[in-house]
């Protein structure tokens, strides 16, 4: 990651924080974990980069020597740039729907509460993740390169890496924007995502998209904003930082148990 990338990850976050001061579409609950949000970007950005040299650099290597992988190069490379590149973004953030769907299922939630953590929601908090919930997230981009191995592929999976976190900034800051409500038929707005982060399960366990909103309109997993009621964000349980930013399960049994009854209450 260059300096000109960092800039514009730093510029892009204090101008939605700007714009958040300005024009808030709810009241958050104070204080921000500022110590935490900052630890967890270093230790997100260290678990990235373990992920790429030990893990999604190797299967690309390893995947693309395939002939069955290689052989896709000359059909794919005749289709226009523009329309290869739109495919790719969708077929990526399809990808990004279905991981971020998984991270919800019983088996894998403790490695994403970290990110569900935060009672105040900003652009550094929208960054917290934990060594598992960044291979699960990162395999959608390994996945999207392997379906399209071309020089332009490899480009577009550099262009999603900016755009992933520039999203996130996006979806996470407390901005009221102008025609939100029709946006929202198409792209994710900070207020859709919102309702993700809700303490009740049973809205957070919803509105699983990124960039595009229709997924969850598509596979049944939108909540309107209207619909929600409450201001409280976060979890609704206890866990130390340190377990919940390396993805560990609480301590204690019982609030293990009424987290896991709270997740069985949302499915039903």
């Amino acid at each position: 990651m260059n300096l000109q990338v960092i800039l514009i990850y730093i510029i892009t976050g204090l101008l939605l924080q700007f714009l958040a001061s300005k024009f808030p579409f709810r009241k958050l609950e104070q204080p921000r974990e500022y110590k935490w949000d900052i630890a967890s970007v270093l230790g997100a950005t260290l678990f990235s980069a373990l992920f790429w040299m030990l893990l999604g650099t190797p299967l690309i290597i390893f995947f693309l020597d395939l002939p069955w992988i290689s052989s896709l190069q000359p059909d794919i490379s005749a289709i226009p740039p523009i329309l290869i590149g739109l495919i790719q973004l969708l077929f990526t953030d399809f990808l990004f729907y279905w991981a971020h769907r998984l991270l919800h299922t019983q088996l894998f939630w403790h490695a994403h509460a970290w990110h569900h953590a935060p009672k105040h929601l900003w652009w550094l908090a929208g960054l917290r993740a934990s060594p598992l919930h960044v291979v699960l997230m990162g395999l959608p981009l390994v996945i999207s390169y392997l379906a399209f191995p071309t020089a332009q592929g490899g480009t577009m999976i550099v262009i999603l890496i900016i755009i992933r976190v520039l999203n996130q900034h996006w979806i996470h800051s407390n901005v009221r924007f102008p025609f939100e409500r029709q946006l929202e038929w198409i792209i994710v707005t900070p207020r859709v995502h919102f309702v993700h982060h809700h303490v009740e399960r049973r809205f957070s366990d919803k509105n699983f998209g990124f960039i595009f909103s229709f997924w969850d309109r598509l596979f049944g997993t939108f909540v309107h904003p209207d619909v929600v009621q409450g201001e409280k964000l976060g979890l609704n349980y206890k866990n130390t930082n340190l377990r919940l930013l390396l993805g560990v399960p609480p301590k204690n049994k019982k609030i293990q148990e009424k987290s896991d009854s709270a997740f069985k209450d949302a499915q039903s």
